[in-house]
């Protein structure tokens, strides 16, 4: 799989930058996230759970507040029927609910 990445570092006006994070939110309830910059255009499709990472920093003449949203991509096991387990031959394995 070829990895197609964007970076984007520029001075915006606060309604930009608030711009941005509100057409985030929206692709992240859209369950589909598209961003474009030049031929590179990575189509992002998160899942209903991700890691949520959030750090603030304030320093002399620098104040820093970071957000970042990551996930793996599923397996193809995952669709896979629950794992069952029995205690030998004291039941049947089809007796038992599936483990956790």
């Amino acid at each position: 799989m070829s990895e197609k990445a964007i970076g984007y570092k520029q001075m915006v006006d606060i309604g930009e930058a608030v711009a941005y994070l509100e057409v985030l939110a929206r692709g992240f309830q859209d369950g589909r996230i598209v961003v474009t910059r030049g031929a590179k255009t990575p189509e992002l499709v998160p899942p209903s759970v991700v890691v949520l990472e959030i750090e603030a920093k304030q320093k002399k003449d620098k104040t820093k507040f970071g957000f970042e949203v990551t996930w793996k991509k599923a397996s193809k096991k995952d669709g896979e029927e629950a794992l069952r387990i029995s205690p030998g031959s004291e039941k049947d394995p089809e007796d038992l609910p599936p483990a956790a």
